[in-house]
């Protein structure tokens, strides 16, 4: 879940701890060829059985921490559905006639555009490394955890990984892989052959935190049997929101540019911040203890700050003309205020069920059901993609364009992340903004977040860019060693220093975000 809080302060922080991007320890050099072990390796998986159906269909247990469930996985080809369930949460993920969607636990699906490919770029590069190898190199061989030719992976685009290749087998045992600043081992055994092929029955994930390990073990495997085609289509969405009336006011006020919208929870009023940049709809865990809503399983994750997460549903709950039954939310510990106490964040599976308007400048806030909605004249229509069940869009910065900022109405400042600044730092030449605060506050710029802090520093942009917009001298927040903060491949946040100089209307259901200049813009840019 992807959240942005708080105020921003200044505070003297400690460094951030490095990445761990060290190679495994104990490698040493090896007589064979990287050629050799992959063409060893290719031997040793087998080829699939000729005449029959490209298809299979596996069941597995599967167990994340204390939660334990089943996923079942069907293919045909490129086509595939993987159904997983676990506790009482049902979710879903496939790619159908070459559409790539994925559905929560409230029954909500998002098509998948290619804003995340490292997987795949690495897949593809260790492919055709038997012809050409372009970012895959041999390291050497290891004899812990086991005796291993040891295989590093970082084409261009792609992730760090290492790749473990059994020395008697050939088959790959281990891949520790590098993801949003975690060093992810994933482990494979109980090696069968079927129909020509040999893979893994058991698997297994670590990042090293405490509740996150995840376990795998195949139940049952059927290959090259004829598909039902229907078991491969996408679910129909099945999200819980029921309208009183086409369109209402919310009960919230604008704070400092942030929206605070009164909910009832089994009618109990809580306050919640309505946050594009959350990717769910979260609840501090003593409002959801004090709710007594039913709690499930643990995992530690890391955003601001390091903590420990579980899920929860919340029987009913009325924003306003809107009211969601059996909603999966995410708790967490969370202190938020904004003139009053705020107990979590709005986010995508309420979003992403109706059309919400915020006029800042007029402290008012509707919310339309979709069908009933029509873009206001004169708006400029932004395309929008939802692959993190968060809105990203196109802006650029100066005259360097990038394709993933994520619109967040719960950001105090726009930032840029480190998969912006790395690449383009001629954008990033500070205008001289950046430069004053820097020497009139020298110490380590840093804001509040889910979990705790991240440090900043200020830069001013030439200019800042979306579709027809153009606003000049534009003060950004650059995030500095964040990378459980940062979304993988996402360019920055358009924040409410932004959004405040306009009427927006958010319409996750049509993929679009309206916004209207409101006076504020007016009166500063005419």
């Amino acid at each position: 879940m992807f959240t942005t809080i708080a105020i921003f302060s200044v505070a003297l922080q400690p460094c951030a701890a490095a990445v761990d991007t060290a190679p495994p320890p104990g490698i040493v050099p090896t007589g064979i060829t990287l050629r050799e072990v992959l063409a060893h390796h290719r031997t040793a998986i087998g080829t699939p059985a000729v005449g029959k159906p490209d298809t299979r269909r596996e069941t597995w247990t599967y167990t994340r921490g204390d939660l334990a469930g089943t996923q079942t996985t069907v293919s045909s080809g490129d086509d595939f559905r993987e159904d997983t369930t676990l506790g009482p949460f049902k979710t879903a993920r496939g790619s159908y006639h070459g559409r790539r969607w994925e559905e929560n636990e409230n029954g909500l699906i998002v098509d998948l555009t290619g804003l995340h490919e490292r997987d795949s770029v690495d897949g593809a590069a260790l492919h055709e490394s038997l012809i050409t190898p372009h970012g895959v190199t041999l390291l050497g061989e290891a004899a812990s955890p086991s005796a291993s030719y040891v295989v590093r992976v970082e084409p261009a685009g792609g992730r760090l990984e290492y790749v473990f290749y059994d020395k008697t087998t050939f088959l790959i045992t281990r891949i520790e892989r590098l993801i949003d600043g975690q060093r992810v081992v994933e482990t494979y055994d109980d090696f069968r052959a079927v129909a020509g092929v040999t893979e893994a029955w058991h698997l297994h994930t670590s990042d090293g935190r405490r509740y996150n390990d995840e376990d795998w073990e195949m139940q049952s495997l059927v290959v090259g049997t004829p598909s039902d085609d229907a078991a491969l289509h996408p679910p129909d969405p099945r999200g819980s929101a029921m309208f009183s009336s086409t369109q209402g006011t919310l009960p919230a006020h604008i704070v400092d540019d942030r929206v605070i919208v009164t909910t009832q929870i089994n009618g109990r009023a809580v306050i919640l911040q309505l946050d594009s940049g959350a990717a769910g709809i979260l609840l501090d865990r003593s409002v959801a203890d004090a709710l007594k809503l039913p709690i499930y399983g643990k995992q530690t994750q890391t955003t601001a700050g390091t903590y420990v997460a579980n899920d929860a549903v919340i029987p009913t709950m009325t924003i306003g003309p809107v009211t969601l039954h059996d909603v999966a939310v995410q708790t967490a510990p969370f202190h938020g205020w904004a003139g009053t106490p705020i107990s979590g964040l709005l986010g995508f599976d309420f979003i992403d069920q109706c059309v919400v308007h915020v006029d800042y400048a007029n402290d008012r806030v509707e919310v339309f059901a979709p069908g009933s909605f029509t873009a206001p004249s004169g708006a400029i229509s932004l395309a929008i993609r939802l692959d993190d069940r968060v809105p990203a869009l196109a802006a650029k910065i100066a005259s360097t364009r990038a394709d993933a900022f994520i619109l967040d109405t719960g950001a105090d400042r726009s930032m840029l992340f480190s998969n912006f600044t790395l690449e383009h730092p001629g954008a990033i030449t500070d205008q001289g903004l950046g430069e004053e605060i820097t020497a009139a506050f020298p110490f380590v710029g840093s804001f509040s977040g889910v979990g705790g802090e991240v440090q900043v520093r200020p830069t001013q942009v030439q200019s800042l860019g979306i579709e027809t917009i153009s606003l000049p001298n534009w003060l950004f927040y650059v995030t500095q060693h964040a990378p459980g903060f940062e979304i993988e491949d996402v360019d920055g946040l358009i924040g409410q220093d932004v959004l405040r100089n306009f009427d927006l209307y958010l319409d996750y259901p049509h993929l679009k975000i309206y916004l209207v200049p409101n006076s504020r813009y007016h009166s500063r840019w005419g």
